[in-house]
C-alpha cells in the first residue's frame, strides 16, 4: 500500500514539472523583424538596435525598435488568453494633434497640451488625415511653420485611425476592430530635452475573451498636401514600434483555439453516436439492425452498421422497399 502511495506521489510531482504553466504576461521588445510561431511582421523594414543614438533622445530608455516602412504595416500575434495589450511606439512629430486657436498642430509644445491631445482619423479613398470637432473637419497640411490641421469643408469618412489600429480574431482569418483603444501617455523629446522631433505614444486596449489572434496595424498617408509650402511625399521611416505587452491570467503565447467548424462532428457521425451510446434511441433490437455500405463499416453489438449515400430498408415484408433519408437507421430482416 505504501509503495503504491509513493509511486502516486512521485507521478504527481513529475506532472507538476512537466505540465505547461500559463504565463501572466508576454512582451515583444522588437529586437528584430524575424517571424516566429508567436508573431508575424509585415511592412517593417529593419531593426534599430540603439534608438537612443538614432534619435538623440538620451532619456527615452528604449534601445531596440523596428521601423514601419510602408503605408500599412502589421504585427500579428498568435496568443490565447490575452485580456489586455499595451503598445509603445515612437513617431516623428507624432500621430496626435493638439488644439491651437482655430486650428490644430501635430506637435506638443507644453506639458499642458499633453492632456488636450487628440487622435487623428484617416480617410482611405481621399488620402486625408483629419480631426473632427463639433461637426467640423480639420485636415492635415504642411505649412511653413510645420504640420497643421486646418478647417476643411469636404465630407470625410472615419475609415480608421491615423497611426495605430488594433484588431482581434478567433481563427486568424476574420478580424474585428477593437474600438476602445486608449491613449494612455505621451512623452515628447522636445519637452524633455529642448530639442528633437520624436514623441513616444503609449496605448492600451482591453481584449475580448474569445480573441486568439491580435493584429496591430499602422496606417500612413501617401502624401501631405502643402499650404503655402511644398507637398510632403516621402512618408517612410516615421513610425517605430518599440514594445508590446500582453497580459492575461491564462496567457498562452503561440497557442490559438482550433476552428469550431473543423472540430464539429459531421451530422452523420452525430446521428450514429447518439444511436451507439443510447439504446433507447434504437428503433429495433440491435440484432435486427443492419445498414449496408460498400466501403466503411463499424461494428455495433456484433452486427455491422454502415452509412451509405442511398440507404434502403427491407422490412419483414419482402415485397416492400422504400428509399430513406441519408443517415437514418431503420430495421431490416435478419439473414
Amino acid at each position: 500500500m505504501y509503495r503504491i502511495l509513493a509511486i502516486l506521489a512521485a507521478l504527481s510531482i513529475a506532472l507538476c514539472f512537466c505540465l505547461p504553466v500559463a504565463a501572466a504576461s508576454y512582451q515583444d521588445d522588437c529586437m528584430d523583424v524575424l517571424n516566429d510561431h508567436i508573431r508575424e511582421y509585415n511592412g517593417f523594414s529593419r531593426n534599430i538596435s540603439d534608438f537612443i543614438v538614432f534619435s538623440g533622445w538620451s532619456g527615452c530608455g528604449d534601445r531596440s525598435v523596428i521601423t514601419v516602412d510602408s503605408r500599412e504595416a502589421s504585427a500579428t500575434y498568435r496568443i490565447d488568453g490575452a485580456r489586455r495589450v499595451q503598445i509603445q511606439l515612437f513617431s516623428s512629430q507624432s500621430t496626435i494633434a493638439v488644439p491651437s486657436n482655430d486650428y490644430y498642430r501635430m506637435s506638443v509644445r507644453s506639458d499642458e497640451e499633453l492632456g488636450q491631445a487628440r487622435r487623428c482619423y484617416y480617410d482611405r479613398s481621399k488620402d486625408v488625415v483629419f480631426i473632427q470637432e463639433n461637426g467640423r473637419n480639420y485636415s492635415l497640411c504642411n505649412e511653413r511653420r510645420g504640420l497643421m490641421l486646418r478647417e476643411d469643408d469636404s465630407a470625410l469618412r472615419k475609415d480608421c485611425y491615423y497611426g495605430l489600429n488594433v484588431f482581434v480574431s478567433t481563427d486568424g482569418v476574420s478580424y474585428q476592430t477593437v474600438n476602445d483603444v486608449r491613449l494612455d501617455k505621451i512623452e515628447s523629446q522636445n519637452l524633455e530635452e529642448g530639442t528633437g522631433v520624436f514623441v513616444r505614444e503609449t496605448y492600451s486596449a482591453g481584449l475580448p475573451s474569445s480573441a486568439a489572434y491580435v493584429r496591430l496595424v499602422f496606417i500612413e498617408c501617401a502624401k501631405i498636401p502643402g499650404r503655402g509650402a511644398a507637398d510632403i511625399i516621402d512618408r517612410s521611416n516615421l513610425h517605430f514600434l518599440s514594445k508590446i505587452t500582453f497580459e492575461g491570467g491564462a496567457l498562452e503565447p503561440g497557442a490559438a483555439r482550433p476552428s469550431r467548424k473543423a472540430a464539429r462532428p459531421s451530422r452523420k457521425a452525430v446521428r450514429l453516436n447518439r444511436i451507439a451510446v443510447n439504446p433507447a434511441l434504437w428503433p429495433v433490437r440491435p440484432d435486427r439492425l443492419r445498414v449496408r455500405h460498400r466501403r466503411r463499416s463499424i461494428h455495433l453489438n456484433r452486427r455491422t452498421v454502415c452509412l451509405s449515400r442511398k440507404i434502403y430498408c427491407r422490412e419483414q415484408r419482402a415485397d416492400r422497399r422504400e428509399k430513406l433519408p441519408r443517415g437514418d437507421v431503420f430495421p431490416i430482416n435478419r439473414r
